[in-house]
């Protein structure tokens, strides 16, 4: 279990995908809080204003049915302060994506499948980096 659990907002459209990080990431001692859709999403984000609880970190698909990852990262952009890391998750692996995600301020890009070792030792490094070698 990390020191620091985090407040994270997984956005992913593929219910399987979706469950298996989100009990991944809470077996790492993580608070999950998940949407598959642009709607679920902007839900979750009203509900944790309320409780003056901010995210620490947002995992989005870039493959949404109603809006694609770039528009759901710049709307959150405009909905969350302080706006938390963002961690990029796609089926697509070209390089044109990855340099996008990049542009916007993504703090880390993935290619799905991703294990929840990977995802969770990517978190380990975002709040603990002097520990990494």
């Amino acid at each position: 279990m990390p020191n620091d659990p985090l407040n994270i907002l997984l956005i992913d459209d593929d219910l399987d995908t979706l469950n298996v990080l989100r009990l991944g990431l809470h077996k790492a001692g993580h608070k999950v809080y998940t949407a598959n859709s642009w709607e679920q999403t902007e839900a979750r984000i009203e509900e944790n204003d309320h409780k003056f609880n901010p995210f620490d970190l947002v995992i989005l698909d870039l493959m949404m049915p109603d809006k694609n990852g770039f528009e759901v990262y710049e709307l959150l952009r405009d909905r969350l302060y302080p706006m938390p890391k963002v961690f990029i998750l796609t089926a697509q692996n070209h390089k044109g994506i990855a340099a996008q995600a990049a542009e916007l301020g993504a703090a880390n890009f993935f290619v799905k499948p991703i294990s929840i070792l990977r995802l969770n030792s990517a978190i380990e490094e975002l709040i603990r980096p002097d520990l990494v070698k």
